[in-house]
């Protein structure tokens, strides 16, 4: 069975330039995806970082942005770029609820 996982917006606040609000504008459109397997994150992360330069390029008289990509758990992974957060959540994690522990 494949790994699935879920991109979530967590928020952002005041953009700092026009290049920071175009990052913002993008990662938004992400919000809410449903990514099917591990291919397809490194592919969705890969995205995401190719978009960020492509942005950065654009901009030639701003300082980049970084984008960083770290797990907090181990599990769940943090997005941040400027002034957006976001959250890739893995979905494939096994609960415990009182009902299984009987």
């Amino acid at each position: 069975m494949a790994r699935k996982y879920f991109f979530k917006l967590g928020g952002s606040y005041a953009n700092a330039n026009k290049m920071d609000a175009e990052i913002n504008e993008f990662i938004s459109t992400l919000d809410a995806s449903l990514i099917n397997s591990e291919f397809d994150l490194k592919k969705f992360k890969q995205g995401i970082t190719d978009k960020v330069e492509e942005i950065h390029r654009s901009h030639p008289r701003c300082k980049n942005i970084p984008l960083t990509i770290w797990s907090f758990s181990k599990v769940d992974e943090s997005l941040t770029c400027g002034c957006t957060r976001g959250t890739i959540y893995d979905i494939n994690q096994e609960f415990k609820t009182p009902q299984n522990e009987n």
